[in-house]
């Protein structure tokens, strides 16, 4: 059986652009310790969830009948790695998918997940979503000697955890079984399993060029889907931390949100800050022998 984890950014995709769309309607993103630092835990009705969920399921609808900024977003060559999954899953060779990532936007690897399963119409695919602040990955994370922030390591310890958690199993998944995508180089210390049987494959890191013209399309999706789910005329809303609060930025700045008009320019200004201009080179080919490669093993 298969086991498989991908990374999130420039591996399944460029979500930088849609990364500060979680200030509109992420209550997991605003809670997590980052953003709740310097603010109350966002405290919010039933109802209001509901309609957050909802603006949020109207954008990535709407991402997904425009192919234009839909491939900016997703990889675009993903069909050669999950139409074979999904035909191993068929053929009870696939055990479990994950998402395993250092993002700290856990609404990025929702909206990754949503996209995927939807434009492959498989649901539940993905199984688990990890993000930075994951508490399974309490190990993961650590500091220097000198007190400095180090980007967490992904290992083969925290990934079996992540396999059992995931499959809802005490199995510990063999090494030669499981397959790991992450564009990051250097790789991270899983690649001390590879003699060991692991696959890990690193795809060209995705980086498409994306025009203001493209984030002023993303951003109008978004208010849309705001408007759809009527949170822009809901009080609660409009006078909640979404649109009140202050907002750490670049770890030594601060800005203060007054109300969704502020909010809304401050979402602009950081997808404007987006900046991806290369000409991104297809790995279509290799990408797909590799996962070949894996599954014929399993």
């Amino acid at each position: 059986m298969a086991y498989v984890a991908f990374d999130l950014d420039s591996t399944l995709g460029f979500f930088e652009v849609t990364n500060p769309l979680a200030y509109f309607w992420s209550p997991e993103w605003l809670n997590n310790p980052e953003q709740s630092a310097v603010n109350r835990r966002l405290e919010l009705s039933s109802k209001l969830h509901v309609k957050l969920a909802k603006a949020r399921a109207y954008f990535a609808n709407s991402l997904l009948t425009h192919p234009d900024v839909l491939f900016l977003v997703l990889r675009p060559n993903l069909n050669v790695v999950f139409e074979p999954l999904l035909a191993a899953k068929r053929n009870r060779k696939l055990k479990s998918v994950i998402i395993y990532s250092n993002t700290s936007v856990m609404y990025s690897i929702e909206l990754a997940k949503y996209l995927i399963e939807k434009r492959f119409k498989a649901p539940g695919l993905i199984s688990l979503m990890v993000d930075h602040w994951h508490p399974l990955r309490n190990a993961d994370r650590h500091t220097s000697s000198t007190g400095v922030y180090v980007q967490p390591e992904k290992t083969l310890q925290t990934l079996r955890v992540l396999f059992r958690t995931a499959t809802k199993s005490n199995v510990t998944p063999p090494t030669n079984k499981i397959m790991f995508m992450d564009d990051r180089r250097p790789k991270h210390k899983l690649q001390e399993q590879e003699a060991e049987g692991l696959t890990y494959i690193v795809p060209s890191a995705f980086y498409p060029k994306v025009t203001e013209l493209d984030k002023k399309l993303i951003l109008l999706l978004a208010l849309q889907a705001l408007q759809k789910a009527e949170l822009l005329s809901d009080h609660e809303y409009l006078n909640s931390g979404f649109c009140y609060r202050t907002i750490p930025y670049d770890y030594t700045k601060r800005y203060r949100v007054y109300g969704f008009l502020s909010l809304f320019n401050y979402v602009w200004r950081r997808m404007q800050n987006v900046t991806s201009n290369t000409d991104w080179k297809s790995d279509t080919d290799a990408l797909q022998a590799r996962v070949q490669e894996f599954l014929e093993k399993v």
